[in-house]
């Protein structure tokens, strides 16, 4: 399942769900609601459907002049590095990660993305 969430630019949470409605009238939807009274997320079943989806939104409701239309990126396989120095920043950590493995590098100038969610720095000694 592919998911994309729309939401004002302008922070105003109104959004007009019939012009959504009218656009995907023929593009299978599985699942359309409101999140936090903030943005209205779509769930379509697959990566094709999802984009035409976000084709037809932009080019006719008119919502992308005063909506963000994006899809959801999911988060990547998360791991767990313990024991890490309390003077390295969380920006370093990426870096030194980066530095020593060519293939996540190498994902990140694709455009995926990688970040620190939560360091717990190791007690000094």
């Amino acid at each position: 399942m592919q998911s994309v969430f729309i939401k004002r630019k302008d922070g105003v949470t109104n959004l007009d769900k019939t012009k959504i409605d009218v656009a995907l009238k023929e593009i299978p939807i599985i699942s359309m609601k409101t999140v936090k009274d903030k943005a209205v997320k779509l769930v379509f079943p697959d990566t094709i459907t999802k984009n035409k989806a976000i084709e037809a939104l932009e080019e006719t409701t008119g919502l992308a002049e005063t909506h963000k239309i994006e899809a959801v990126r999911k988060i990547k396989p998360k791991i767990t590095i313990t024991q890490i120095p309390v003077e390295i920043d969380d920006s370093e950590i990426v870096d030194l990660i980066k530095n020593k493995n060519q293939s996540i590098t190498s994902l990140i100038e694709e455009g995926e993305t990688m970040k620190v969610l939560f360091s717990k720095k190791a007690s000094p000694a």
